[in-house]
């Protein structure tokens, strides 16, 4: 009920589907200590930063894992299948960016393309933005963010870009760095 004084309506959850995403911080800690890995003290492993990946632990979480991290037995129930992902590599970013049907790419060279002006990436300027992303550790939503960050300068100055004749605007590593508007024409 939404209001205080509205009716209960009852709903049989038994042929509902959930779904459910998140990240889980500090699970793989719990997942660490079911599976009997000291994490720290005189019986740790000693290991390096690099040697277990997060997505190869984040495989082995059980229902218990989450009752553990704070989830009532009621909702972990709801959910008989548990899958993990595993981190987005740069390659994945630079395909999700450029090659997947409707891609942020082809979005924003609509956009620019709505004002008359033309938009170009070059390489480069594609491997930093997937670069910065990765080290945001942001995944694929946080390509959006870069590209905004890089397009934004432009895309408030679209029609004075159009005035002044310049139907044509290059993303370069440069203008990933250091997002601005063009001067000259171009």
């Amino acid at each position: 009920r939404k209001h205080p004084h509205q009716e209960f309506i009852q709903v049989n959850t038994s042929n509902i589907l959930f779904i459910c995403g998140g990240a889980f911080v500090g699970l793989e800690q719990i997942i660490e200590q079911r599976l009997n890995r000291k994490s720290m003290g005189f019986g740790a492993e000693i290991r390096g930063k690099g040697d277990v990946r997060l997505g190869d632990l984040l495989a082995k979480v059980q229902p218990e894992d989450f009752l553990k991290y704070g989830l009532i037995p009621e909702f972990v129930g709801r959910f008989p299948n548990i899958i993990s992902l595993h981190e987005l590599k740069k390659d994945h970013l630079l395909s999700i960016l450029s090659n997947v049907k409707n891609n942020l790419v082809v979005q924003y060279k609509w956009l620019f393309n709505q004002d008359g002006v033309e938009l170009e990436f070059d390489t480069d300027s594609l491997d930093l933005i997937a670069e910065r992303t990765l080290a945001t550790k942001t995944g694929a939503r946080g390509l959006h963010s870069e590209l905004e960050r890089v397009l934004l300068p432009h895309m408030y100055n679209l029609r004075d870009y159009k005035e002044r004749n310049i139907i044509n605007v290059v993303i370069d590593k440069n203008q990933v760095n250091t997002p601005n508007k063009l001067e000259g024409n171009k």
